[in-house]
């Protein structure tokens, strides 16, 4: 039996032929996508330069001494499918020559705390929201 690799892969850093040329922002029919560069050598000496756009955005996970709990996390959408989530857990291989990211992508999981996309009302916002005017002086706004 093959082994099914659905909704899971690795991430390795790049290779000693690898670098990160450029990246920034792009507009393509008046929608905005992140793009990075990355040039790499190919085996006939030429050289190629991938162009990757931006699907995700991972952020440290606090994992609260649950140390099963992925060590990154966020949302994903990868060409037009719904938004998901992807996970990471830093790895080392059996041999501990390599650390990697291993990933999983699954459907997005449901906020628990009564504010998922579909269920916030003006009284739940009234009701969490606190006033900050006049909080901050001029001198403590942070840009």
């Amino acid at each position: 039996m093959d082994y099914d690799n659905t909704d899971r892969g690795s991430l390795f850093k790049p290779r000693a032929d690898e670098s990160l040329l450029v990246q920034g922002k792009i507009d393509s029919n008046r929608s905005e996508y992140r793009l990075v560069i990355i040039k790499s050598s190919l085996p006939d000496g030429k050289t190629a330069r991938d162009v990757y756009q931006k699907v995700g955005t991972m952020y440290e996970n606090d994992k609260n001494g649950n140390e099963k709990a992925p060590d990154f996390s966020g949302p994903v959408m990868f060409n037009g499918q719904d938004k998901r989530r992807i996970a990471a857990w830093k790895t080392v291989s059996k041999d501990g020559a390599t650390k990697f990211l291993s990933c999983r992508v699954g459907d997005s999981t449901p906020r628990t705390d009564g504010f998922s996309d579909n269920s916030v009302s003006i009284e739940q916002i009234k009701a969490t929201a606190t006033d900050v005017e006049g909080d901050l002086s001029e001198d403590e706004i942070p840009f």
